[in-house]
């Protein structure tokens, strides 16, 4: 299972249409968007919390 997928279980709580990104994700993204980080997250199957960041207006 992926990373993305395993966002998009974790962000079950977040409002609809709440984009989650990983933090290596939002390296690659560079300034393109504004990204609010939210902090780690624990991910089903993941060792280590993922640092997560959601997409802003």
């Amino acid at each position: 299972m992926t990373a993305a997928k395993r966002l998009t279980r974790t962000g079950e709580g977040t409002p609809a249409c709440t984009v989650l990104v990983s933090g290596t994700t939002r390296a690659l993204l560079g300034d393109a968007f504004r990204l609010r980080a939210i902090g780690p997250v624990f991910a089903k199957g993941k060792a280590q919390p993922v640092v997560c960041h959601v997409l802003e207006d």
